[in-house]
């Protein structure tokens, strides 16, 4: 693991369409400890299509596709994070795997499908409202034709209203 520190926060706003589908707005807000401990960061809003579908006696399935907007300057659809998730409740406890691809949508970036990110969390709801988390997370990103991959753990503190 490196030094590398990245924080996020997100607030979302959901609505179940029918049939399994679901609408999603966010505010995206993220910072990257850069080099002499300085932040770096990017505030976008999201847009994006949900499906998800329990399998009975085994888990569900959630695929997402969120489209992220840039807010800072200059302004423009920054880029495309399809996701695929395998969730499994275990009585008060959820496991989640999940693959996340980001594709570049500027045209700027060296390569359209520049990075991969496999998770695996555990989180237990601890109250009505509130939701724990730990995680680990690989990450491959494309550099000069080459993927280059890092480790690392994460912690989630949702909390849903």
């Amino acid at each position: 693991m490196s030094g590398d520190y990245v924080y996020d926060e997100v607030v979302s706003y959901s609505r179940k369409i029918g049939s399994g589908f679901n609408l999603l707005g966010q505010a995206y807000f993220e910072s990257v400890r850069q080099a002499a401990n300085t932040w770096a960061g990017t505030r976008s809003a999201v847009a994006a299509l949900g499906y998800t579908k329990d399998i009975p006696g085994a888990f569900t399935v959630k695929a997402e596709g969120r489209f992220f907007y840039r807010l800072s300057s200059p302004s423009k659809w920054d880029y495309y994070r399809p996701r695929l998730y395998l969730i499994r409740d275990i009585g008060p406890v959820k496991l989640t795997l999940s693959d996340e691809l980001r594709v570049d949508l500027t045209g700027e970036r060296a390569s359209g499908f520049y990075r991969n990110r496999l998770y695996a969390m555990v989180s237990v709801k601890a109250s009505k409202s509130l939701t724990v988390g730990l995680g680990y997370l690989c990450q491959s990103d494309k550099v000069n034709d080459d993927w280059k991959s890092f480790n690392g753990a994460q912690s989630l503190v949702a909390v849903n209203f």
